[in-house]
């Protein structure tokens, strides 16, 4: 019998999950993460669950994580490459761009799980690629009310940081999965000594004497992986016998079991015949999953040979086992052994192959990541720099991060000091600057400009990186305009009238000038950028740069304008295959409604980002559409709503550890709450807001100031402080009137009229209802100030 159909004391689990196919048959799908230690049996579980949900009319795929360098989404890959290529292009879809990639596996996905369920498993996600566990928070969010039930399995105790100190990927998803309820978890204990026990003759079929059984358990430690190699170690050893249907233990006087997993399968392996062992060992160095055509143990064997070879190694000694065209080991814990026991020499050279193998496999991008450690592993410098190049750049293009970085850096560790490599090391540098992950900072990514910027004397290329460079000195980045500028003035200066540069040049000049609130000297800037990308027919960066000119626009108090362009823009942004270029500028669009008062447009094009953004997993847009919209909320009265969403906003933002945005909902969830007459919950709201704005700089500081000053004035007046909360109201007036800020002049103005108003001084409010309005109707917000005024009963 084979080891994955032994399901002993795992029964509970196994109905467990043939429920959870029951609900997604009826559209409840949902997640499922099995955890447990190497060879505790998560594969045999769902193996055996798998061949249960195929009698019941389900399809399964399955994609497999491995060990070593890592293809972004390559368990899905594997899925698609190995299903019918309807409705699936394997190439096209790892291709798309952002979220249409999601939307697409989804799409898919959905299309096949139409006529019958659809079971998909994710093996060892403790192996996988950033890419690919996104990928599979994003389906876990958006599964439910589908026929689609995703099973995942790893190892606990593999989900570690990496050598460099960055966080596994897994750790930080499995946190956020489950405070969202998006899975439920199964943990695979160790077996009983009576489960293992009975493990022995169902895999030797007929019946066993207890002292064998009794051997196979205490031996194992309730391990099944450990149990199977035993019984396994014992047959090949002939050191048990079938006597009349029963099996029995030879009798020995000293009957040596080796003590662990590692030693039974090297004295297994030390059994086998010479020719067999080495096609065994190049196997184990080509991969846990690998195809017959990719082995070259060094001996010039026939295609037909090798294939005889990999039945023994299947039929006879159970270590491999075939599936559509491929082999893969038993356990990757067995290939490790076997790998880890080849001579350091024949290793190398045993890679050298297997490289050189993959290579003719080119160009499919899909070896690159292999390519590379073979190369590595072999200590042939130049195809490794090479393919290591090309893996962190494709990595890059499909947005993994952490294995972009990964394949980079190890370019910038073999090129060190090495001239005859210069190339490789900038590229390197360059493309390490341009992926910005969080995981770092502005510090970080401006040190490989800098290296890039010492290292390279070419015009062009310099004006290019100072550009890239400029941007880590900017408000939200290092701090420092000045520096900015002065990075821009010397790329401008070098540009010798390339448009990129100078398209690039212009959009930053832009972004400095509208984090600095100039935006009358930004609107130029930008438009200048815009019409360069126009020139070089680039979509992408055009939308970029109208993107940011609707920002501008809207600080210039240009409200009709932005406007008007942000939903010209939207109808453009509905045709492109990404849908993140479409949430910037709804999202635009339904916060610009908002300040002007149009509630209905304001409240339906937040909606529909915070829908989008939900499914996509685009946290900082979902927060930020929440909070737009509970502003289009509290305008029509609906403050109950209002204060759902910004609670929903600040529950993120605590999640994903964005101070600044916690800052903001605390100081919003204040007004709210202040409206609803909760005042000990706003006070706290405005401390915890106080207290989260304590650790910014003065510009993320200026952004906060307006509206905790309102919010701190309505707390004052009610608590009957109304000389303080006049003072600073009337304060607030002055400095928004003095630096020219008439959109905080209005709203300073009517809510200070909302708080006039609320303590019976008619006259005063409705003077100073006035003054908003006349401010308003410069600015095409006449519907907010009307709309704020009626919550108080003023018609104006």
């Amino acid at each position: 019998m084979e080891s994955s159909d032994l399901i002993i004391g795992r029964e509970e689990e196994l109905e467990f999950l043939m429920g959870q196919m029951a609900g997604a048959l009826s559209g409840e799908g949902g997640l499922v993460l099995i955890g447990g230690e190497a060879g505790s049996g998560k594969t045999t579980l769902c193996e055996t669950f798998e061949k249960l949900a195929a009698q019941s009319d389900c399809l399964v795929l399955v994609g497999r994580c491995i060990p070593g360098p890592q293809t972004p989404y390559l368990p899905f890959i594997e899925m698609f490459y190995g299903h019918s290529p309807d409705p699936f292009s394997a190439d096209g879809i790892v291709n798309r761009e952002g979220g249409g990639l999601f939307l697409s596996v989804l799409e898919g996905f959905d299309q096949l799980s139409k006529d019958k369920g659809l079971i998909i498993r994710l093996e060892d996600l403790h192996w996988a690629d950033s890419a690919s566990i996104t990928l599979m928070h994003f389906l876990a969010r958006n599964v439910r009310g589908r026929r689609i039930l995703l099973v995942g399995t790893y190892r606990p105790e593999d989900v570690h940081a990496t050598p460099a100190g960055e966080p596994h990927p897994l750790k930080g998803t499995l946190r956020i999965i489950r405070r969202e309820g998006l899975c439920h978890e199964v943990d695979l204990r160790l077996l009983g000594p009576e489960e293992t026990g009975k493990m022995v003759p169902l895999m030797l079929g007929g019946t066993a004497e207890a002292r064998l059984q009794d051997l196979v358990a205490s031996e194992s430690k309730g391990n099944p992986l450990f149990a199977v190699e035993i019984i396994n170690y014992l047959v090949d050893s002939e050191q048990v016998y079938s006597d009349g249907g029963v099996w029995r233990l030879r009798l020995k006087r000293e009957m040596q079991i080796p003590s662990t997993i590692r030693e039974v399968v090297l004295a297994r392996i030390d059994a086998l015949p010479r020719g067999t062992r080495d096609v065994l060992e190049s196997a184990a160095v080509v991969g846990e999953v690998f195809e017959p055509d990719l082995l070259d143990d060094g001996e010039g064997r026939g295609h037909m040979e090798l294939l005889g070879e990999l039945e023994v190694l299947e039929k006879e000694y159970r270590l491999l086992h075939e599936d559509g065209g491929h082999y893969i080991f038993s356990h990757e814990k067995i290939r490790q052994v076997i790998y880890e026991d080849i001579s350091a020499g024949r290793r190398k050279e045993l890679h050298r192959s297997a490289g050189l193998m993959m290579e003719r496999r080119l160009p499919n991008d899909e070896y690159l990541s292999q390519l590379s450690w073979h190369f590595l592993e072999a200590g042939d410098n130049d195809r490794c720099i090479r393919y290591s190049l090309a893996a962190g750049k494709l990595c890059q293009r499909r947005k993994a991060v952490r294995e972009a970085k990964s394949f980079l850096t190890l370019v910038l560790q073999r090129t060190e000091n090495d001239p005859w490599f210069a190339v490789d090391r900038l590229i390197a540098l360059e493309s390490l600057g341009d992926l910005k992950n969080d995981a770092s900072g502005p510090r970080e990514w401006y040190s490989y400009y800098e290296q890039y910027l010492e290292a390279n004397q070419d015009r062009e290329a310099r004006a290019r990186v100072l550009a890239k460079a400029a941007e880590c000195w900017d408000q939200v980045g290092l701090g420092d305009a000045g520096k900015a500028n002065e990075l821009l003035d010397e790329a401008e200066a070098i540009a010798d009238g390339d448009p990129r540069t100078l398209a690039e040049v212009a959009y930053r000049r832009a972004d400095l000038s509208s984090n600095d609130g100039r935006a009358e000297e930004a609107l130029p800037q930008i438009v200048r950028a815009r019409h360069h990308f126009e020139r070089l027919d680039d979509p992408v960066g055009t939308l970029k740069c109208r993107e940011l000119e609707i920002v501008i626009l809207r600080q210039a108090y240009r409200l009709k304008e932005a406007r008007e362009l942000a939903e010209e823009q939207m109808r453009i942004a509905r045709d492109l295959e990404d849908p993140e270029p479409l949430l910037m500028v709804e999202m635009l669009a339904g916060f610009i409604c908002a300040m002007m008062g149009d509630v209905e447009p304001a409240k339906r094009f937040t909606s529909e980002v915070i829908d989008l953004a939900t499914k996509l997993g685009m946290m900082w847009t979902l927060r930020l559409a929440l909070v737009y919209r509970a502003v289009a909320l509290e305008l029509e009265g609906d403050l109950e709503g209002a204060r759902a969403d910004v609670s929903r906003a600040l529950d993120n933002a605590r999640e994903y550890e964005n101070v600044f945005h916690i800052a903001m909902c605390e100081s919003d969830l204040g007004m709210y709450e202040s409206s609803l007459g909760r005042l000990e919950n706003a006070e706290g709201h405005y401390e915890e807001a106080l207290r989260a704005a304590s650790a910014f700089d003065s510009y993320l500081r200026s952004l906060l100031e307006t509206d905790l000053s309102i919010l701190r004035a309505e707390l004052l007046m009610r608590r009957g402080g109304f000389r303080e909360s006049d003072v600073l109201y009337k304060r607030m007036i002055g400095q928004a009137q003095d630096s020219g800020q008439p959109y905080d002049t209005m709203n300073c103005c009517a809510r200070y009229a909302m708080s006039l108003a609320r303590r019976e001084m008619e006259v005063e409010a409705r003077q100073h209802f006035g003054e908003a309005m006349e401010v308003a109707e410069r600015l095409g917000c006449e519907r907010r100030v009307r709309t704020l005024a009626l919550r108080v009963g003023f018609a104006i």
